[in-house]
């Protein structure tokens, strides 16, 4: 049982107990011994994979230079803080801090999406180093995120990109934020999901994500955790006005809570207040 997955264990344990019970014939163990010797090879494959991950990571530690955010630390944000690893990522000790380091200290995975294990292989597909796209839109561009044009004379018409591996990393990452209660990539994906299909809802988010990887490593975190509050502000706006026009269509008037408990107040002052 100890080799099963976690939901394995909790929701069909019993069941897999049981349908090891039964009488084994010598193929059958013949067999059984064939898929744990072939599982054990694969085990070492996979570990020798993590030491040569781990060896390049720090070779290119040693090669990178702490940034000022680095060096002054990451505030409110979860830098310095143990990752919890996925099961696919590399078995590395330290993993979460060695990566911080590749990085110049910019807390990559502080954006929503980014893991430590996808994190590990979106740096072996663009590295650190965003100097090869001047701007944003030449990162999204080459990743096949961005929309495309065809142009004929004066006649234009969209046409679709095909993602390279990274692109469809930051698509894999966009699948996991389906239902993440994260209010601003979370909640724009479930939005967009329900007006045009998942698929057109995981590019979109793939490309705001690579945004957020872009700017993080160019500009740090604070930029980016600038430009979320933004984001997010200027997303509560939207729907205060949706609900001031649905109020006045159906003839009701919005108050807010602050103006509410306000005028209560005021009543009950005044009618506490001695007749004069």
């Amino acid at each position: 049982m100890g080799l099963c997955d976690e939901q394995i264990r909790k929701k069909k344990g019993h069941r897999v107990i049981e349908s090891l019970r039964g009488t084994w014939r010598s193929e059958h163990l013949f067999a059984l011994q064939q898929a744990v010797a072939a599982w054990k090879f694969y085990q070492g494959l996979l570990q020798q994979c993590d030491q040569e991950i781990e060896r390049v990571l720090k070779a290119l530690a040693e090669q990178t230079k702490p940034s000022e955010e680095g060096s002054q630390g990451q505030g409110s944000g979860p830098a310095g803080a143990a990752k919890r690893l996925s099961k696919n990522a590399p078995q590395i000790e330290d993993l979460h801090q060695l990566l911080l380091q590749v990085c110049g200290g910019r807390e990559v995975t502080a954006v929503a999406g980014i893991a430590d294990g996808l994190l590990v292989q979106l740096i072996a597909e663009t590295g650190v180093d965003m100097k090869p796209w001047p701007t944003e839109k030449a990162f999204t561009s080459w990743l096949g995120l961005s929309p495309g044009t065809a142009q004929s004379g004066k006649r234009k018409r969209s046409i679709k990109r095909r993602c390279n591996r990274a692109g469809r990393l930051f698509r894999l990452g966009a699948r996991s934020l389906a239902r993440t209660v994260d209010k601003a990539l979370g909640g724009f994906f479930r939005r967009l999901q329900k007006a045009k299909g998942g698929l057109v809802a995981a590019k979109a988010v793939a490309r705001k994500m690579a945004l957020l990887y872009y700017r993080t490593l160019k500009h740090g975190l604070a930029y980016v955790e600038q430009g979320l509050r933004q984001y997010q502000l200027q997303y509560q706006e939207s729907q205060q006005r949706l609900l001031g026009k649905l109020a006045t269509k159906y003839g009701f008037k919005l108050l807010s809570i602050e103006a509410e408990n306000l005028r209560q107040k005021i009543n009950t002052a005044a009618q506490t207040m001695p007749a004069t």
